[in-house]
């Protein structure tokens, strides 16, 4: 399950497996529209208006929407790809994704119009090829990417555009690398992965540090700023024990607290996190099992986490 949101009422959800994609488009964030669309479905992406959304296929092409959701058209040249996660510049006019298999590299596809894309290998040879690719994160105007890896090749990789060409940056090489993510300017980036802490860069890539302590990060999303974050912290014993962690940033570091319902830990199988640029409105994707959720449900919180009940089961409801 991949989810997203946009500065404004508008989000993006899809399931992973022949599951059908879902919009919150009506500036009420607890109520969702179902889309259909069928398909295995492994990533989800909206720029900052809430009008244009992308969604990537597990096996098969990204499908590009420009009315909120409500109807999808497949971008042809995209190229049928293992398609693992998928990020998008503010404006809806580029999208980056990683692939896996035999085609696993970064690519970019860039439209003027909004009906012609041109698509690229923008790994440049500069990337180690591997098979692994877990996710990818871009800034707003999509100049500074993160994307990582798992397994063999595993790493953080900080691409920054310059002139007509990428170049990359490798950080952190060993790590089970799950989800990265980038603030607005592409100062501050963020990685998650299992057994470890989450790893921060306040300088585009360039330097690498921790926050907070090791566990198992499943999925890490920030603010526009950079400025509060939250993150999914799983159990890989005890099914139904991962919770929620909010990170906010003062006097140089983060510093973290569990997000509580009644002074109670808010429990469950969470997957994928996902926060407006604001940082009010958060969104959580649970799912039924620890493995990737199959019937799952979305929760949401409207004032930046503050009241957890809100990310309670029936938080939101599809119509």
């Amino acid at each position: 399950m991949g989810i997203k949101r946009s500065d404004t009422p508008t989000a993006v959800a899809v399931q992973a497996v022949s599951a059908n994609i879902y919009t919150s488009s009506t500036g009420d964030a607890t109520v969702w529209q179902d889309r259909s669309y069928a398909d295995s479905w492994s990533s989800v992406v909206v720029d900052a208006s809430g009008k244009y959304m992308a969604a990537a296929r597990s096996s098969g092409q990204i499908w590009y929407s420009q009315d909120k959701g409500a109807t999808w058209t497949a971008i042809a040249n995209s190229g049928s790809r293992n398609w693992v996660h998928l990020a998008m510049d503010n404006t809806g006019t580029e999208i980056f994704g990683v692939a896996s298999s035999s085609n696993a590299a970064v690519f970019m596809g860039t439209t003027a119009d909004r009906s012609t894309w041109t698509w690229s290998d923008i790994s440049e040879g500069s990337i180690p090829v591997a098979n692994t690719w877990s996710s990818i994160a871009s800034n707003g105007d999509g100049t500074k990417l993160l994307a990582c890896k798992t397994g063999a090749g595993a790493g953080l990789f900080a691409g920054t555009f310059s002139g007509s060409s990428w170049s990359w940056a490798t950080a952190s090489p060993t790590g089970d690398w799950q989800s990265v993510a980038v603030n607005d300017a592409g100062t501050r980036m963020f990685a998650a992965a299992l057994n470890a802490a989450i790893a921060v860069s306040l300088d585009s890539g360039a330097t690498w540090g921790t926050t907070g302590s090791s566990s198992n990060f499943r999925s890490i999303a920030t603010d526009g700023a950079g400025s509060q974050l939250l993150a999914v912290r799983a159990d890989l014993v005890t099914a139904g024990n991962g919770f929620l962690l909010k990170g906010t940033f003062s006097g140089g570091s983060y510093s973290w607290a569990q997000i509580t319902n009644a002074a109670l830990p808010l429990l469950g199988n969470f997957w994928a996190v996902a926060s407006s640029r604001d940082g009010n409105t958060l969104l959580a994707a649970k799912s039924s099992t620890s493995l990737p959720p199959l019937a799952g449900d979305i929760r949401v919180s409207t004032d930046a986490g503050a009241e957890a009940a809100r990310f309670l089961q029936g938080s939101c409801k599809v119509l």
